[in-house]
Parts: structure tokens; sequence; C-alpha cells
């Protein structure tokens, strides 16, 4: 997120741009963009100090103005080349005839074969015939929203789906009661891929099925021998069912995992591939004891009590000024939750929700440890005692797996005309315990829009109503069939295969292998 964010005048600067600072924190931190281009070669020693500071920068341009040249020597001269188009001077996707205007890492030499452009159109039959059974199960789950480890009756409706297609169906995996997993097999041996379920939104599941069926009909009709994983996952967003299953060894032997997520369209944009914070959330109790009485009367003996309520407020205030101080990337929110409180009573009991978010696992084990000494300090203050529970397990930040998100972005650009932002070494807002599955083997989590009107984003009830139109499931279905090309070229293509699975490899080793084992 920005660090800092100011027009700079077009006489100090070549472009009419937006800046904004962002922190890298990698060992070895990349140059956003070339050095030879334009833009370098006008901030020169200016980006070198940027550089050695430990952050790197991101311009949006607002106007597109080239400053001239000398045609004699090529060297910068004053002046400026006018340019009426509209868009942003420095790419933000991914350009198939100049991929290296990325260099966060390396434009893949992988050309589509003839095999993976007949999967394609397999897979887009298998879509059309599986089209309306898919958005009914969509919808089913829509009309029947289910909390967290309670997605029985989308988990009952997703498998036996699975189950009427012949597919292997095991359900209450891993000791949770809505984990199911679907099995594949085709052939003798080859690779494994996977794909998320999701059942506490009904498009990330219809993209799951939809993009798991496309592989296994492109797997029958090519002859590729594999294996592909279908993962109901509960608890998403309050339980990290994930994590859970990955500890049980659900995800064991997959040798890619992929899902996608919908989110609100214009001015959003969501078609993007961008890696995603850490988080945990954990609950704040805070309980008054004064010898025996636990609250007083307010009017007659407030002496009497220890005000819980008082200490809630002022841990929310903590945290407020805690915000100042933390990394730009970085988020601290929370609620003081609901009680039955009395005007005439001091309250002996409050209590708060909190979810910390930062760009890595290590630094949200410092932020959290920053946020509880604010509730800490609050009970210090009014008398009480605080309890922190956890509510769930750590996620870490998501990793993407370069080489598939390559793959995916190529895909949807080729297939249907889709422009994939890619901002891979700059984290997003969200979060997600797909995290945690990143970090056990290659892992792809694109975003796709589904055409919500402006303001409708994700997490709101108008998005929710959105979900279920008709252009939502159309978009659902594109983007299953991205990720399902791409987990298909890992099962068909072994150079392909083992260029992902050494991204990967060389990734993991730069970072905390005991990362997951931090609670």
């Amino acid at each position: 997120m920005p660090f800092a964010s100011s027009p700079l005048p077009c006489e100090l600067w070549p472009y009419s741009c937006e800046l904004t600072l962002y922190s890298l924190h990698t060992p070895d931190p990349p140059c956003r963009y070339p050095p030879e281009s334009d833009l370098f070669l006008s901030l020169e020693s200016g980006l070198l100090l940027v550089l050695e500071s430990g952050l790197t920068i991101m311009w949006k341009c607002l106007s597109k103005r080239k400053p001239a040249r000398d045609e004699s020597d090529g060297k910068l001269v004053k002046g400026y080349e006018d340019n009426d188009h509209s868009e942003s001077c420095l790419p933000s996707y991914l350009d198939l005839e100049s991929s290296h205007s990325l260099p966060s890492y390396q434009q893949a030499s992988f050309e589509p074969s003839k095999t993976v452009d007949r999967a394609a159109d397999i897979m887009e039959h298998e879509m059309q015939k599986e089209e309306l059974a898919l958005k009914e199960m969509s919808s089913k789950i829509h009309q029947h929203p289910e909390l967290a480890f309670n997605e029985r009756y989308a988990a009952d409706v997703l498998t036996r789906f699975m189950h009427s297609r012949g597919w292997d169906v095991e359900r209450g995996i891993c000791g949770l009661e809505t984990a199911w997993r679907a099995t594949f097999t085709h052939g003798k041996g080859g690779r494994v891929v996977g794909f998320n379920c999701e059942m506490d939104v009904n498009l990330i599941a219809e993209g799951g099925v939809a993009a798991a069926l496309s592989v296994a009909a492109a797997m029958q009709k090519t002859g590729t021998a594999g294996r592909v994983v279908l993962l109901g996952t509960p608890a998403e967003e309050s339980g990290g069912g994930k994590i859970i299953m990955l500890k049980h060894g659900a995800y064991e032997g997959v040798d890619a995992m992929l899902m996608i997520h919908p989110g609100g369209g214009a001015p959003y944009k969501t078609d993007l591939i961008s890696p995603m914070l850490a988080i945990d959330s954990f609950l704040n109790r805070s309980l008054a004891y004064f010898a025996q009485i636990y609250s007083a009367h307010a009017a007659l003996a407030p002496h009497e009590g220890i005000n819980a309520l008082d200490a809630a407020v002022l841990a929310y205030s903590n945290v407020n000024a805690l915000r100042q101080q933390i990394k730009p990337y970085e988020r601290v929110h929370g609620v003081i939750d609901s009680h039955d409180y009395a005007t005439n009573v001091i309250p002996a009991y409050s209590k708060l929700k909190y979810g910390v978010r930062s760009a890595t696992l290590s630094e949200l084990v410092q932020l959290k440890r920053r946020a509880i000494a604010c509730m800490h300090a609050a009970a210090e203050a009014t008398g009480c005692q605080v309890v922190v529970h956890d509510t769930s397990p750590p996620h870490p930040e998501l990793h993407h797996n370069e080489h598939l998100a390559l793959e995916y972005t190529s895909t949807m650009q080729r297939r249907f005309g889709t422009s994939i932002k890619l901002a891979l070494d700059v984290p997003g807002g969200a979060s997600t315990d797909f995290g945690a599955v990143t970090y056990a083997m290659p892992g792809l989590h694109p975003a796709y829009e589904i055409y919500s009107e402006k303001g409708a984003s994700n997490h709101t009830a108008d998005f929710t109503k959105y979900s279920d139109t008709d252009i939502a499931h159309q978009k659902t279905l594109e983007a299953a069939q991205g990720i399902a090309l791409t987990a298909f070229r890992v099962l068909s293509d072994v150079d392909f295969a083992k260029a992902v699975n050494k991204e990967y490899r060389e990734w993991s080793e730069r970072h905390d292998e005991t990362a997951l084992r931090r609670r």
C-alpha cells in the first residue's frame, strides 16, 4: 500500500505522475522497471538513493509526456513530446509482445503446444455442456449462505454433484465435518494438480468444480496421464480451514494448486494477480474484578465498579494511535463487540474483535505483539484483567508462482481478450488461508471481476446480489478455464512443470521454512 503519494509537477519530471513508494522486504529487492527505460533515465541518482534505502518506486502516470530526444546522439533535451493517449505510461498488465517490461520475473519461454490448444477446445466444449448445471449448483449455494465450519448444505450439493460425474468423493476429511475431497485419475503415473472449492462463496465453488471437470475431460481425450484433486475447503473467512487441511495432509503430493476469486468491477478492475497480506485474528476480552463485585450501579455506587467498557474504548483508541507508526502496507482493524449493557450499570465485561495484517508472517508476529500491548495498557489503566484468544491460526502471506501467473495471464488474453494486471511484488490489501498452501507448493490465486456496479466491492450486500447474475457466472467460467488450462500445462508439459517446481524450490529456500510452525 502507498507509503507516500503526491503528484509531481511536469516542469520537474518528464512525466506527470503520481509517486507511490512501496517497501520491499526481500533479500535482493528487484528493480520495478528496466533501468534503460526513459523513466529511469530521468531519475538517475535519485532512484538509486531510494533503492539503497530499501524502497522501490511505482509510478502511476496521470498523463503521458515523453521527454524529447536529440536525434543525433539520443540524449535527453529540454522539452517533451506530446502524447494524447490516456493509458498509463508504464504497463499495468502483461504485454505478450514485450513482457520484458516486467523484470521482477523472467519472461516465460514456453509456447502453447498443440496438445494444450486441443485441450482448450475440449475444455470450452465441456464448460458449455455443464454450464446450466454449474449455474444451478452455484445459485443453490448462493441462496443458502452458511458460516465457517457449518457449510453442510454447500458440502452436500457439491459432493453429490462430483459423485454424479463419476469422481471418487471422500467426505468429512481432516477431522472437519464439511471438508471433502474429490479425485479423478487417468492413466498411470503423471503429475497431480489441484483446485480449491471454497464453500462460503458460490462463485469460487463453481469455478473450482468447472476447472476440475474441464481438466479431467481434456486428460481423457488427449490421453494425458495424471490426477486431479478438488478440495472442498471450509472456513476461509474465519477459521483457516485450508491451514487445518494442510496440516492433516490433504494437499500432500499435489504439484500445483490453483483457485480463483471474484471481485467488484469498475472502478476496481479486479482482473489481477498480486500477493496478499499475512493475517492473524484474535478476540480481546476485558474482565473486570473488584473484590467480589463484578459490576456496580452507575449512580448509587460507581466507585465500587471497574468499567470494562472503558478498557475497550481505551484499547480501541490505543490501536488508533498505533496506526500512525505501522508500516504503510500493514493493517490493524477491529470492532467493539456489542453486549447487553444498561446505562445505569457499570459494565463488568467487554469484548473486542481484531485482525492484523502485514506483508510477511514474521512481520505479522511483531505487529500482533504491538496490538496486544495496546490491550494490556488499557487494562492496566482501568484496573481490568485482559484475556486474548486467537480465533484462527495465523495466515501466511500469499505468494504466486510466477510461471503459473504468466501462463494464466497469457491464456486469458489469448482466449478471452482479458488483460490481467500483474503486481507480483506489491502486496495487496486482502488476505486468505490459501497463503499457507503457497508456502507448501506452487500456487496461483487470480482475481477476476464480475462487473458489479460502482461501489459494489467484496464483502458488501450489493456484491452478494451481483454474485448470482448471468455475467458473474460467465466471467467465473472464463477464469475457471484460465486456471484449468494453466493446470493442464503442468500435467502435459514436463519442461513447464519442471520450471514451475524449480521456481517454487528457489523461492522456498529464500524464505523462512518454519513460518507455518509459528503460533
